[in-house]
């Protein structure tokens, strides 16, 4: 596996949902369904993420790697 940029979390307190985002490409999720089922971890591709989360992952990236996480929802 490549190198870790970054994991971006969206979650609203209660439930999570994390974005972990590597130099390869790949894309982690990470989040909890709901309050009874939680902890799942999927792979996931940019297309499978809705343009509302794609934007608040930009708005919740460190700004050192908001341009290459840009790239990496765009690919």
């Amino acid at each position: 596996m490549e190198n870790e940029i970054c994991t971006i979390s969206i979650g609203n307190g209660w439930l999570d949902d994390d974005y972990t985002f590597y130099e390869d490409g790949k894309i982690k999720r990470f989040y909890d369904k709901n309050s009874f089922s939680y902890n799942i971890t999927d792979w996931i591709t940019p297309n499978e993420i809705s343009d509302n989360k794609k934007l608040k992952i930009i708005e919740n990236c460190p700004s050192d790697k908001k341009q290459i996480i840009k790239e990496k929802l765009n690919s």
